[in-house]
């Protein structure tokens, strides 16, 4: 427990508190499913230039 939850002694406040931490927590995982998700297309896009770049390539070579 850190500093800050020890102070809290209050069962109200704490919970309070543990719900405002479990509020941050659940918009920090949305934000990192974001996050994921674009990586993914990312990764995607990427791809698709890889194989549109060896295409390019083998059309030069003839």
């Amino acid at each position: 427990m850190d500093s800050l939850e020890q102070k809290i002694l209050n069962p109200q406040e704490r919970v309070e508190f543990l719900e405002t931490k479990l509020e941050k927590l659940e918009i920090s995982e949305e934000r990192i499913e974001h996050v994921e998700q674009n990586l993914k297309e990312f990764l995607q896009d990427l791809e698709i230039l890889r194989i549109e770049l060896e295409k390019t390539k083998r059309s030069q070579k003839h």
